[in-house]
């Protein structure tokens, strides 16, 4: 049986005809499994690259990375398992992995990656997928995790122009007052001689910069599957407040 699960990874793996979103069956959600196990020395980053798709506009002056992640019911079961195998514990039983599989019958689940000036809240975002004359909306949109940091930017990068979608007062007020902070603390960088002026004509003078408080936010956006051709392709669309638009090119067919 192992040998048998083993041969129908390495066929997924070197074949050029996958189908997209792979039916949920005992031979699709085994060979899910079956893969998550071997991949359980990899990182969790690694084994998603296959399902990852980077912003191709890259205009968010905060962006860090950002990318938008397809959960198929493959991939749910492959990485339940990878994770858990590479955290010391046991593999999901066929009946687990079965279980979860069905979680993502019918949905289309993608995790979202994006940076921020602040933390935007699900309902800020505009999110829309395209495909073709189609235009679908999410159905659900949750914030799973959000972390702050601190992030060094000049000048220039600040008041680089962003294409905003849907703002709202209270956001743009907000917005706007970060702008004003930052734009402050840099004034008096330069006046208390902490950071130096760069001088006209001098190229290698130091260029100031000042920190700026960058969130690292999560998301997972679900679309009804019934409304999308799975073997197409898909544009997804995110818009906030201080990043501006970005997009993802989903090659749906791709995927397993």
């Amino acid at each position: 049986m192992r040998k048998l699960l083993l041969t129908m990874v390495a066929l997924l793996c070197l074949s050029n005809s996958v189908y997209a979103m792979a039916p949920i069956d005992d031979a699709t959600v085994n060979a899910a499994a079956a893969y998550g196990v071997s991949q359980k020395m990899v990182t969790a980053n690694q084994l998603l690259a296959g399902w990852t798709a980077k912003d191709r506009k890259q205009t968010n002056k905060y962006g860090n990375n950002e990318r938008a992640i397809v959960f198929t019911p493959y991939l749910a079961v492959a990485l339940k398992n990878q994770s858990t195998l590479a955290a010391g514990g046991k593999a999901l039983t066929p009946e687990e992995n079965m279980a979860l599989a069905k979680e993502y019958d019918g949905v289309l689940a993608v995790s979202l990656i994006l940076n921020s000036s602040f933390k935007v809240e699900p309902k800020y975002l505009k999110i829309r997928l395209y495909q073709g004359k189609n235009v679908a909306e999410p159905y659900y949109t949750s914030l799973e995790g959000a972390v702050v940091r601190n992030v060094a930017m000049t000048q220039a990068q600040l008041e680089s122009k962003t294409k905003l979608s849907g703002i709202s007062a209270a956001e743009q007020a907000k917005l706007n007052a970060v702008k004003k902070d930052v734009e402050a603390r840099s004034k008096e960088a330069v006046k208390s001689g902490k950071v130096p002026n760069q001088k006209a004509g001098v190229s290698n003078a130091p260029t100031p910069t000042v920190e700026v408080q960058v969130w690292d936010l999560q998301y997972f956006t679900y679309f009804d599957l019934s409304k999308l051709d799975p073997n197409q392709r898909m544009v997804l669309s995110v818009s906030d407040q201080a990043g501006g638009d970005r997009e993802f090119v989903l090659e749906i067919p791709n995927l397993k």
